[in-house]
């Protein structure tokens, strides 16, 4: 397996310390240290923010719905960047608007990914340490998992289910894979409250005054974390939750490239 300098968490801490100025760490990996260093602006992160939320639902329903496995341990470290933030063929992008507006208002499905820069939907983010992992295909159907007070007290990013003594099975990935969309663009770790019988973040926005997505990062993670059931019915539709962020990086696609551009200079700059 390749190895990948780079991780979600440098990247991560890259945009936190952007505007306090960068850490040694990063400052001793510059191959030009008397440049200035490219700092991204808010609307810049929340934009690119999009896409990694976009390739985070993919990879999760890639794993769950296709494979079948329960990786078990989703954080920001398990993350390495394997490739460049792909620009938005927005020639194609237009197209699709018109096709789209020509099949009535009904349709609500865009090959988005035909705007990528290839087939494949996962360009930047690999997932890894699959040492946790529980295959599902090896247990009965019907298969749910229990823990107990102690072993929840030493998880680091305890599910849902967990918290409350309820059984779980995806939901595990589920709720840590909104823990990484949130670490992302807030830039702290999720800690979670119930009320009034929803589980909610302690800091979730809903003004779009700061974060233009306020409404979109808050149907996501509300969604990841309130799962009715471990049955496949009550599976989130991860694909209705990519629509979303689907539609708002076709209305800010020019933004989106040149947010990209920048960000794939900063990730040549993190390498070592």
């Amino acid at each position: 397996m390749p190895y990948y300098a780079v991780g979600l968490l440098d990247w991560i801490n890259y945009s936190a310390n952007g505007n306090r100025g960068r850490s040694s760490a990063v400052q001793t990996r510059d191959r030009h240290p008397h440049r200035r260093p490219l700092v991204l602006e808010k609307s810049e992160e929340e934009v690119l923010s999009m896409y990694l939320a976009f390739e985070l639902l993919w990879l999760v329903e890639g794993l769950h719905i296709h494979a079948g496995i329960i990786h078990g341990d989703i954080k920001p470290d398990n993350f390495r960047i394997s490739g460049r933030f792909p620009l938005l063929d927005c020639a194609t992008l237009d197209a699709l608007s018109e096709e789209q507006q020509q099949m009535g208002p009904g349709v609500k499905e865009v090959d988005f990914g035909s705007s990528l820069m290839s087939g494949k939907s996962a360009k930047v983010l690999l997932l890894i340490d699959f040492g946790l992992c529980i295959d599902m295909a090896r247990f009965p159907g019907d298969t749910v998992f229990k823990v107990g007070r102690e072993v929840t007290k030493k998880r680091a990013f305890p599910c849902i289910e967990m918290l409350t003594g309820k059984p779980w099975t995806f939901q595990l990935d589920l709720f840590n894979i909104a823990g990484v969309i949130y670490t992302i663009v807030f830039k702290r770790y999720m800690k979670v409250d119930c009320s009034n019988g929803v589980w909610l973040p302690r800091f979730l926005p809903q003004s779009s005054r700061i974060y233009r997505g306020a409404s979109i990062w808050r149907n996501i993670i509300t969604t990841l974390l309130n799962i009715k059931s471990c049955s496949s019915e009550d599976y989130p539709h991860l694909a209705a939750l990519r629509y979303e962020l689907e539609v708002f990086l076709q209305e800010h696609a020019t933004e989106y490239n040149l947010a990209a551009e920048k960000a794939n200079s900063i990730l040549t700059g993190l390498m070592p």
